[in-house]
Formats: structure tokens, C-alpha cells, sequence
């Protein structure tokens, strides 16, 4: 196939590449000069624009946060002592020295047995370490189904928690603050006083806990929405590809 009027080595050197989640129902090509004057041809793909445009409704994300992190000292410190308790309930240290000790006289060669030993010494040190990891914190990031009400709730909780520390004589990120005053469109925010921003902060904390009771539905309908503009934005698509092709 000769996709350029002067490639004649029959080797393409146009092309559509796609992704792999969005299947292509048909493909080809036009004549030259059709719909584009131009020395190449024009490719053209079939595909379910529901696929494309996500008209399907996305499953929930599995992914869970690492509990272990190094700007935490806390966990690190705790970390570290779950690690040692483990290592020392295996024995694994004075078993590795053994092993080191049988390697050497072998003239460092590791045969068979001894290799079979270090592998059983690597899976119980990683299943130590991954206890430790489970145990050295918790974190309830990702337990509550995210949605832009409830996100609204969370930064107008961030908001009064930085202007309450500011007004402790605290060190608060300025920067931060304005930002979230423009998020939140509370402007006149910082010219509360330290009683009224104790008050703002328990009833938004109240009102934080019953939206949070809600939080599953809010997302549904977070996602039901995004379904539906997908669904407009699919017409429109349809509707100029139409167009087009009347052209």
C-alpha cells in the first residue's frame, strides 16, 4: 500500500496510533486528493465513541496508601522497631551469620541447599518488614469515596484550621491561605476573630461529619453527572463528524 505519491519502498510511513483500552472496529484509508488535497492519503479509524468518551460508569479505585513514610519520624521510629522485634523473634541475624559463614568455607559458592535456605531467610524478613509497614501507622486516606461537595467541606475545615493557628501566632503558609480563601470564596475569612473561627470550625466539623455519612451517594451522583456531560460531549462529536462528512 502506498500511503505517500513518492514512497515506493511500500513501507508506510503514516499511521493512527491508539491506546489499548479503546478497541478500533474498522479502518482504511482515501483515494489521493480526497477530502484533503495533499500528496499523502488520508487514514481514517472506526471506534465506539462510548468506549472513548467514557460513557461506562468507572469502577472505584483499589489503591490504597503507603502507610510507611520517611517525612513522618514517628512511623519511621516505629518502623524500625517492629522490624527489629520481627527479626529477632526469626532469629535472623545470627542465622544469616551462619550462612555466611557456611558460604565462605564452600569458597563462596552457594550450592543448592544453602540457596533454598536464603530464599526461606528473604521471605520471612520481607513478610516482617511488610507487617511492620501495616503496623507502623494508620492513615485513613482513601477510605472516603471522594467528590467535589465533600472536597468542599475538607478545604473550608483546612481554611479555618490555618487562620485559627495564624491567629495562635503560629506559622501558617500565607500562600496556602489565599488559595484556599479563593477555593472556598470566603474573602472576608481572615477578618474573623479567634472566637468566630472556633465556632466556623465545630459546625463545619459537624456538618463535615454528616455529608461524610452521605459520602458514597455523593459520589455516585459525582459520577452520574460525568456520565452525562461524556453523553453531551459524544452528540457534539456525532453531530461535527456529520457535518463534516456532508462537506
Amino acid at each position: 500500500m502506498t500511503i505517500h505519491q513518492r514512497n515506493q519502498s511500500n513501507i508506510p510511513i503514516d499511521g493512527i496510533f491508539t491506546t489499548s483500552g479503546v478497541p478500533v472496529l474498522a479502518g482504511g484509508y482515501y483515494a489521493f486528493g480526497e477530502f484533503v488535497e495533499a500528496d499523502h492519503r488520508a487514514l481514517w479509524i472506526d471506534i465506539d465513541l462510548n468506549t472513548a468518551l467514557g460513557n461506562f460508569t468507572p469502577q472505584g479505585s483499589t489503591f490504597q496508601p503507603r502507610k510507611l513514610t520517611l517525612l513522618d519520624k514517628r512511623s519511621v521510629r516505629r518502623y524500625l522497631q517492629l522490624v527489629h522485634l520481627g527479626y529477632v523473634e526469626y532469629d535472623i541475624p545470627s542465622r544469616l551469620t551462619k550462612l555466611n559463614q557456611r558460604t565462605g568455607s564452600n569458597e563462596r559458592q552457594m550450592s543448592p541447599s544453602l540457596a533454598r535456605k536464603y530464599n526461606c531467610f528473604h521471605r520471612q524478613m520481607f513478610m516482617v518488614r511488610r507487617l511492620a509497614e501495616d503496623n507502623c501507622c494508620t492513615t485513613s486516606s482513601g477510605k472516603v469515596p471522594w467528590s467535589p461537595k465533600l472536597q468542599g467541606f475538607w478545604d473550608r475545615l483546612s481554611l479555618w484550621k490555618l487562620l485559627l493557628k495564624g491567629c495562635k501566632r503560629c506559622r501558617v503558609s500565607a500562600q496556602k491561605v489565599r488559595r484556599l480563601m479563593k477555593k472556598t470564596r470566603l474573602r472576608d475569612a481572615w477578618k474573623k476573630t479567634t472566637d468566630e473561627l472556633e465556632e466556623a470550625l465545630a459546625a463545619e466539623r459537624r456538618a463535615y461529619k454528616q455529608a461524610k455519612c452521605q459520602a458514597t451517594q455523593l459520589r455516585q451522583d459525582f459520577l452520574t453527572a460525568q456520565t452525562r456531560d461524556a453523553k453531551k460531549k459524544k452528540w457534539k462529536s456525532q453531530k461535527a463528524h456529520n457535518r463534516f462528512l456532508r462537506f
